[in-house]
């Protein structure tokens, strides 16, 4: 996964969730869940800091020469 699409779909996922509790809250039902839940974006956020981590280190290493390219 890229880091771009997992912060596309995990803005997609909490503007859904929005919509859809304001929509539904007019015909009485409460289907809101927070959004830092594992089950809205968690594992998204999880693979952003995952992929950013190893990318920054990736990086570092190229600019310190620790590759004998």
């Amino acid at each position: 996964l890229s880091p771009q699409f997992t912060l596309g779909d995990g803005l997609l996922e909490i503007a859904k969730n929005t919509i859809q509790a304001e929509v539904l809250s007019q015909f009485g039902m409460d289907t809101y869940r927070d959004p830092l839940t594992t089950n809205v974006v968690g594992f998204h956020y999880l693979a952003l800091v995952l992929v950013g981590t190893v990318l920054i280190l990736f990086n570092l290493a190229i600019e310190y020469d620790c590759f004998d390219w």
